[in-house]
């Protein structure tokens, strides 16, 4: 969308511009419009990555939550069970919890967010 107006004062003496200033004024006036559009559209920019950025960021807050909730589990499951077959899955799904911690990690280096 263009908008605008170019106003264009001949000055004390009254004498009109000549066309040759007054196409040059008219490409200024653009190029002013596009700098102004360009400043616009970079503004969404920036507020659309940080609306991505909160949701990224409490995305990895709730991940790493429920990971740390897993392992609290699998940790309880094998001190209650003891030496039974739930106690050995239980501490596969520790090992399995780690993997996803690290992974999780690796995530956060990966995107500079703080642990």
């Amino acid at each position: 969308m263009k908008l605008g107006a170019l106003i264009v004062d001949s000055g004390k003496e009254g004498v009109p511009i000549s066309d040759e200033d007054f196409e040059y004024l008219q490409v200024i006036g653009q190029l002013i419009s596009a700098i102004v559009g360009r400043k616009a559209l970079i503004e969404q920019l920036k507020q659309s990555c940080r609306r991505q950025e909160a949701i990224l960021m409490e995305a990895a807050h709730n991940f790493r939550n429920d990971i740390l909730i897993i392992g609290g589990f699998s940790r309880r499951i094998t001190k209650l069970a003891k030496n039974t077959e739930i106690a050995k899955i239980a501490l596969d799904l520790q090992e399995e919890v780690r993997d996803l911690e690290k992974h999780f990690a690796e995530f956060e280096r990966n995107i500079n967010l703080e642990s």
